[in-house]
């Protein structure tokens, strides 16, 4: 603004109003009435503008107006509310979307494989088995907790995974040259409550952008009654697996951040077997008796790695 140039009365009126100013902004402060500011603005800028300008300064124009005066090292504004001074530098301005701890939800898809490192049926060991993906899905929340470049990273997902395993039957001892074997199958739906803990670091990061790597346990608890494990084309009859209810895989990833929203691209690999026994009856008209020979029966040993992608978004 352009200061009035007048006589030397003018100018010890303009100390005295400054004075008044030093005074009032305190008060109004301590009793929360910008009013007495706001006054002591007006005749401030009244007398400092020229007669013209003062003329068309508005009350709602001086409300407006920060006057920020120090007083005993704190500043006040036209609220009567003290103004602290921001610390942050200029070098961090570009992170300051990041929050130290972050919550958030994902969803998305999965692909099951399952390891059959041991697998008899009658006795007689199979090794080709095929496995047939199926579309799995699931949910999560999980919280981040940021260390510059670091991150922790403990979740809680619902998650429904699916598989076939599909192999040829042994055929029977005395079968004539030339007899074709008949396909069985293992239909299986695992419902499961997870508990992954990740570790992980972001290689790039800059503003909302950053691409990490992360890898951690997983505490896996599968829910029997809402599973489902179904043998197709078997000898044996009434077939039941009965499955570990907890376990522990390793999983690793990579994930893109694009300011709030994120995409994970995981690899979940089993470290226990799932399968604890397998109960069946046998029928009487296949002359086998009812107590299985040793070795002989059903024996099945599995691992499953499961491969996910997910979107998510932080809160």
């Amino acid at each position: 603004m352009k200061l009035y140039h007048g006589s030397t009365v003018t100018v010890i009126r303009k100390i005295l109003i400054g004075c008044l100013c030093l005074l009032a902004a305190p008060f109004a402060a301590a009793h929360h009435n910008p009013a007495i500011v706001r006054d002591a603005v007006l005749s401030a800028e009244a007398d400092t503008l020229r007669p013209a300008e003062a003329d068309t300064l508005s009350t709602a124009e001086a409300d407006s107006i920060a006057l920020e005066i120090a007083t005993g090292g704190k500043r006040w504004n036209v609220k009567g509310e003290e103004i602290i001074p921001s610390t942050s530098s200029a070098k961090d301005d570009h992170l300051s979307w990041v929050k130290r701890v972050n919550f958030g939800i994902k969803g998305g898809f999965t692909a099951s494989l399952f390891r059959i490192p041991h697998f008899r049926v009658n006795g007689v060991k199979i090794g080709e088995e095929q496995n047939s993906y199926k579309i799995g899905y699931f949910g999560a929340f999980f919280m981040r907790i940021n260390f510059r470049k670091h991150y922790l990273q403990p979740e809680i997902s619902y998650n429904v995974n699916r598989c076939d395993i599909n192999f040829n039957k042994p055929l029977p001892e005395g079968s004539p040259e030339g007899t074709e074997a008949q396909q069985a199958s293992i239909h299986s739906t695992l419902h499961s409550i997870d508990f992954p803990f990740f570790y992980g670091y972001n290689l790039i990061k800059t503003g909302p952008y950053s691409l990490s790597v992360f890898a951690g346990p997983k505490l896996r608890f599968i829910l029997p009654h809402a599973s489902e494990v179904t043998f197709e084309n078997f000898d044996q009859e009434n077939i039941r697996e009965s499955l570990q209810r907890v376990n522990v895989a390793a999983a690793f990833g990579v994930s893109v951040t694009i300011s709030k929203i994120f995409f994970d691209f995981r690899y979940d690999i089993g470290l226990h077997n799932l399968s604890r026994h397998i109960t069946y009856a046998v029928p009487a008209d296949n002359g086998t008796p009812e107590a299985e020979e040793a070795g002989k029966g059903m024996h099945f040993h599995r691992h499953d790695n499961v491969l996910s992608f997910s979107l998510g978004v932080f809160f």
